[in-house]
């Protein structure tokens, strides 16, 4: 992500932390993936919306994007959702113009 440009890059293991993060420091982008040993990805993505101020760009993350998948991440507050894994070539494309 760093080579992208991201110039803050933090990895967060469980959900809490990842909103620990959030609240911590603003973010352009946050991905997140479902399957966390806390929290599930939906659940995060509902709380981060809760936090005051700028909102990051909201990416799922997930070993299955099917449309059911999809519509849950929007339902969530997420604003992409994708399978992984998540190349490269995908954020230039399809991660970056979401933060224009």
């Amino acid at each position: 992500l760093q080579s992208l440009g991201f110039a803050h890059v933090v990895s967060a293991t469980t959900g809490d932390a990842a909103l620990r993060a959030v609240q911590q420091r603003r973010f352009s982008v946050v991905f997140l993936d479902l399957g966390l040993p806390d929290v599930d990805g939906f659940e995060v993505a509902r709380r981060l919306r809760g936090v005051p101020g700028p909102q990051p760009v909201v990416v799922c993350v997930s070993g299955s994007a099917d449309a059911d998948v999809a519509g849950r991440a929007r339902d969530a507050g997420m604003d992409a959702c994708f399978s992984k894994p998540l190349t490269r070539d995908c954020i230039l494309a399809r991660v970056l113009p979401l933060l224009q």
